[in-house]
């Protein structure tokens, strides 16, 4: 897929409390806001059902292929235009992540996923059946 973000602003970053997720939010005065998420690659574990996946890149909930167009798209527009309209810890945040994408590291990095047990998969589908009636 590729992705022309030529005409999107840089808008916000949010830190999540998770070990160093951020996510980024482009603005377009005719299109959808993007999300751009890079997932903390401090913890190696995950879970499928829970979480998404250490290390990676999300666009809008979606993973991004490493070394894909996509990817390339991000970094570069990250590298020409988030840095302008941000303090400089958010500067940091985008550069360090910027880094990481780009080296070695991030290639060769294996997340461990992990297995739910069967009572709390079960408590999950409890759960999401809950949120579905609530909906109706």
């Amino acid at each position: 897929m590729y992705l022309n973000l030529e005409e999107y602003n840089f808008k916000e970053l949010f830190a999540w409390m998770d070990g160093g997720s951020i996510t980024i939010l482009l603005e377009h005065s005719k299109y959808e806001d993007i999300n751009i998420t890079f997932q903390q690659h401090v913890l190696k574990d995950y879970y499928e059902e829970l979480n998404k996946i250490p290390g990676r890149i999300y666009l809008n909930e979606e993973i991004v292929v490493k070394r894909s167009e996509t990817e390339k798209s991000i970094l570069e527009f990250l590298k020409n235009n988030s840095t302008q309209k941000s303090s400089e810890l958010k500067k940091e945040m985008i550069i360090e992540e910027i880094k990481w994408i780009e080296s070695k590291e991030y290639i060769d990095f294996t997340p461990n996923k992990l297995e739910l047990s069967e009572a709390r998969k079960k408590l999950l589908n409890e759960e999401e059946l809950i949120k579905k009636l609530n909906k109706q």
